[in-house]
């Protein structure tokens, strides 16, 4: 089938390919949005993180406006999401000018899908078409529009096209609805703790007042050498904040693994499992628990709870309901950091344990439900990877 695929240079696709309107963008600007290179973050585009100059009369721009199918490609950016491309897909009257360090591809051919080519802009053909006309510099990478035009596009007869794009909404769609569908689950444990304690911090309810240092133990967490080969590929599971993501909950594994002599000669102390971290710095307030022992590095001041008179998934759900909170203790001049005074001092209102652990054991269920849609989410990715190999491979 591929066979008969027609080979067309990029340029040969579209009416126009350029940059954008040379426009100075202000934090507090109002007047018509302008898209920047935030705009087609996460492979979308975000409407959210347009930029704004006082601009109110479009005249001078409107060579520059956005029409309805239009695709937006980075050309200014890291390497990683250099050559990123997005549709953008034009919602009643709204006007949006477009800017510079996002290539303009505008015209599309008439017997060419514009859904057909930004699925194809996700290929591994694409990209390292893309990572050929590269050119890196010290902090980005970029590439020409003229070198962009010279890249060779497939192009299918129109109906095959369709079948894809067709094909691959439907995947998509999916995958969209069962990531919905963990966000909703999320909004029910976070309603379901409001609605059983309010807010523990403010102690709207009217509990006995506590400190988290009377009923945990805060530890903190170090470094081993990275210089010294002995203390690293072990087999003592290590972690830093940078692999807890917002959606986590218990930890099982992480990155990077230390040695017994790591442990010993550092001063590590290995937290159990339960424990609930906190990240401390580098930013504040991430927070998971622990599903089996581990050390971390000093970016966490983390709590081990005194099983008698807290729950780890209670006060896992109050720290993570109070991100700001926990943010606007951070001291210091170069960076924001919560110590292990300052966590063990925070002060919140405590329910009857019974109460703690019939929140927990409903929120289990509830994990437990979203680990399901998880797994759902993960076959679907592989469908989206097998059918975009099958047409693109």
């Amino acid at each position: 089938m591929k066979e008969k695929w027609e080979i067309k240079k990029l340029g040969d696709c579209f009416d126009i390919i350029r940059n954008g309107a040379n426009i100075k963008q202000y934090s507090n600007a109002n007047g018509y949005p302008i898209t920047r290179i935030e705009t087609t973050s996460n492979d979308v585009f975000n409407r959210d993180k347009l930029g704004y100059a006082n601009i109110y009369e479009i005249d001078k721009y409107k060579d520059y406006v956005l029409k309805n199918n239009d695709i937006l490609i980075s050309h200014i950016n890291s390497t990683k999401y250099l050559g990123r491309a997005v549709l953008y897909e034009k919602q009643k009257e709204e006007t949006i000018i477009h800017g510079m360090n996002l290539l303009n591809l505008s015209g599309i051919n008439s017997n060419i899908l514009p859904q057909f080519l930004v699925y194809y802009f996700k290929t591994e053909c694409y990209k390292l078409q893309i990572f050929k006309i590269t050119k890196k510099a010290v902090n980005q990478a970029s590439f020409t529009t003229t070198a962009l035009k010279a890249i060779d596009i497939p192009i299918p007869p129109l109906p095959i096209q369709k079948a894809i794009v067709k094909e691959l909404d439907v995947l998509h769609r999916l995958k969209e609805l069962q990531e919905r569908q963990i966000v909703e689950y999320d909004n029910l444990a976070q309603s379901t703790f409001y609605s059983i304690f309010g807010d523990p911090i403010d102690n709207e309810k009217g509990w006995e007042v506590k400190k988290l240092g009377e009923v945990c133990d805060v530890v903190s967490g170090t470094t081993p050498k990275t210089a010294e080969p002995s203390y690293w590929n072990g087999n003592i599971k290590w972690i830093t904040p940078a692999e807890i993501k917002e959606d986590d909950f218990y930890i099982y594994d992480t990155e990077r693994k230390i040695t017994d002599k790591a442990v010993n000669e550092s001063g590590l102390n290995i937290f159990p499992i339960n424990t609930v971290i906190l990240s401390s710095r580098a930013p504040i307030g991430k927070v998971a628990i622990a599903g089996a022992e581990m050390c971390c590095n000093q970016g966490f001041k983390n709590l081990i709870c005194k099983d008698d008179v807290i729950n780890h998934i209670f006060l896992f759900y109050l720290l993570k309901q109070n991100t700001e909170y926990l943010k606007g203790l951070g001291r210091g001049a170069t960076f924001k950091e919560i110590s292990k005074t300052i966590v063990a001092s925070i002060k919140f209102g405590l329910p009857p344990l019974p109460l703690q652990t019939a929140f927990a054991e409903r929120i289990e269920k509830i994990e437990a439900q979203k680990e399901l849609v998880k797994q759902g989410i993960a076959e679907t990715q592989l469908l989206i990877d097998y059918t975009m190999d099958k047409y693109f491979g």
